[in-house]
């Protein structure tokens, strides 16, 4: 990861979540943008827009997969 000031900073996670963030960078055409955001916002269709996605639609992603599983967590995210 990239950080202001251009540093770098690496941040370790599971290596089926390296490889499924392989399997996405691949597929979405972004590995050539280094400055790119990695998760980027939908357009018309199933096409992948130029900005990066939101906190809200990233947070209205993971509440609509997980479903009720996690909704007693919820309320303690600092945003809607």
């Amino acid at each position: 990861m990239h950080e202001k000031g251009g540093k770098r900073h690496e941040v370790p996670c599971h290596p089926s979540i390296e490889q499924n963030l392989n399997v996405w960078i691949t597929a979405a055409g972004i590995a050539r943008d280094k400055k790119g955001p990695l998760f980027c916002s939908m357009g018309k269709g199933d096409r992948l827009g130029d900005r990066a996605m939101s906190r809200f639609d990233m947070l209205h992603m993971i509440k609509r997969r997980a479903g009720g599983r996690w909704s007693p967590l919820f309320h303690l995210l600092p945003y809607p």
